[in-house]
């Protein structure tokens, strides 16, 4: 089948409409609240002996990218948790912190990159600008 000459730069104009409509709207800012690490025991039951020292606490939190945008666009966390932003969307992305002190690869769609995190952050998409999100730290 052949495509008219115009098929190219109608595709581009979509996409870019697309681009500039989903990053124009406006959304409620979501917050993740992550939950307490559970107590750790004083004593084990059977025994008089001392219990383990509490296990080191990891967490991991998801931003999703998907429709041009960083969901959610502010992501609540405590201080050394990593945050993996995930590619649902259709086209390559990035993470970039805003002083720009560290940024992701370019992740492509399907994919994921991680970072821990021990401060606030803003952060962006460098390849579309209009895509901005932030980490708080507790």
């Amino acid at each position: 089948m052949k495509q008219s000459r115009y098929f190219y730069p109608v595709l581009f104009c979509l996409l870019v409409a697309f681009a500039l409509f989903s990053g124009c709207t406006g959304g409620n800012e979501k917050v993740n609240h992550l939950p307490a690490p559970e107590p750790a025991a004083t004593k084990d039951a059977d025994t008089s002996q001392p219990a383990s020292p509490p296990a080191k606490r990891e967490h991991t939190a998801t931003v999703e990218i998907k429709g041009m945008k960083f969901n959610p666009e502010v992501l609540t966390i405590h201080k050394g948790d990593t945050v993996e932003w995930v590619n649902n969307d259709l086209t390559t992305h990035c993470v970039t912190e805003k002083a720009k002190n560290w940024a992701s690869p370019e992740i492509a769609s399907g994919s994921s990159w991680k970072k821990v995190v021990t401060q606030n952050t803003d952060y962006f998409c460098a390849i579309h600008v209009v895509m901005n999100g932030r980490i708080k730290v507790e």
